[in-house]
């Protein structure tokens, strides 16, 4: 629904026009390697690939192509210009600021691709499993970290979500507990959600 309201306000734009839409991370990818859009708008949560993965391989594959990012949560907005959007929004923002965003985005400089297509970064999920066999994660712990950098669950959806999956109560006190473990095991400083999803990040690009 947010995603038909938003083409549909988008195409009443002269200036602009709606070439695609996806509804996950990885059709995004397809479709953008398809369209080659001037500007991508990317939600941080989806199924099959999230936002930050979207903005990273577009920004790898498709220099031209600027990428803004859209989240629930502010806190984790400045990750999206880590990783290269151009823009990033909260879910609350008014259409008016989106179609302002979009114009901004399309006037950024673009960038030369020097080889066009690289598959090469590293997917969360491969960094998150690197990450847990460094530092001796527990099994509970390398799902609870999956599921705090690659989606925007609360700590009480990501207890629900583990304990529907292994089909045992998993509490939300378990996976604060869990997290508070990871950080410290990673030396995650200071020891909050958005400093954990950015080591991960930096991680993944050899930062």
């Amino acid at each position: 629904m947010t995603r038909r309201l938003l083409e549909r306000r988008l195409s009443h734009e002269p200036d602009l026009e709606v070439v695609g839409q996806a509804d996950n991370g990885r059709m995004a990818l397809e479709l953008a390697q398809q369209l080659k859009p001037d500007v991508l708008i990317t939600d941080l949560s989806m199924p099959q690939a999230n936002g930050i993965e979207v903005i990273e391989k577009v920004s790898a594959r498709l220099p031209a192509t600027r990428v803004i990012l859209l989240t629930a949560h502010d806190e984790l907005a400045s990750l999206g210009r880590t990783s290269g959007a151009v823009e990033c929004l909260s879910k609350q923002c008014t259409p008016e600021e989106l179609v302002a965003a979009v114009r901004r985005a399309h006037r950024a400089p673009r960038e030369r691709s020097a080889d066009g297509d690289a598959e090469g970064a590293s997917t969360h999920t491969a960094t998150v499993d690197r990450l847990s066999a460094r530092a001796g994660l527990t099994e509970r712990e390398r799902a609870v970290l999956h599921k705090a950098v690659e989606t925007e669950l609360t700590v009480y959806q990501i207890a629900t979500a583990l304990s529907a999956e292994l089909k045992e109560t998993v509490t939300h006190s378990a996976v604060k507990h869990a997290l508070e473990r990871v950080m410290g095991k990673l030396g995650v400083e200071p020891r909050t959600r958005a400093s954990l999803v950015k080591f991960v990040l930096e991680s993944g690009r050899g930062v």
